[in-house]
């Protein structure tokens, strides 16, 4: 059941990630902090924001439909925000410009599927050449919180690689 559940999901995962793309970050750049100033953030997220903007240059900025709201993923992609893997910081912010979910990936899916009104959302960690991490995201009513984990390998004999991965469950703790 549950091996069953794991792929299934990883292809809704597929699906929804061949759909995916990121568009040219600059068709995207508003300036996140002057909408922000509007909008009544603590001096932290403004601090947050005021980053965001000063860093544009390494930003991936998409307008996205989460189901009840309109809001935004933001994927960094300079060397200071991402790790040697490909793995970078990674925010879903809502219409408000709040982060509802905060953490880091290479990739990201909007599925069609959905929890208390918005629409689960997957993130692809790069492990390896032939091995990536996937979470799957539900919405809590206030922000996204990790609820299933998966390990893709097409490779878990070095010598072979796989035409499917080999899909297993993973501790979110290992992500």
């Amino acid at each position: 059941m549950r091996i069953t559940r794991l792929l299934l999901l990883f292809s809704l995962i597929s699906a929804a990630h061949a759909q995916t793309k990121w568009t040219d970050a600059k068709t995207h750049v508003v300036s996140i902090s002057s909408v922000a100033s509007k909008t009544g953030f603590s001096a932290d997220q403004m601090r947050l924001l005021q980053k965001l903007d000063s860093n544009l240059d390494d930003l991936r900025i998409e307008k996205i439909d989460l189901g009840s709201q309109t809001g935004y993923a933001v994927q960094s992609f300079g060397s200071e925000w991402c790790g040697a893997v490909g793995n970078c910081t990674f925010w879903i912010l809502d219409a408000h410009m709040k982060a509802i979910l905060s953490y880091r990936a290479q990739t990201f899916a909007v599925l069609p599927t959905s929890t208390n009104g918005q629409h689960d959302i997957v993130l692809r960690l790069h492990a390896s050449a032939t091995e990536s991490m996937w979470g799957l995201y539900h919405f809590t009513g206030t922000y996204y919180r990790r609820i299933q984990c998966a390990d893709v390998n097409y490779s878990p004999d070095p010598e072979v690689i796989l035409k499917k991965p080999v899909v297993s469950s993973l501790p979110c703790s290992r992500m």
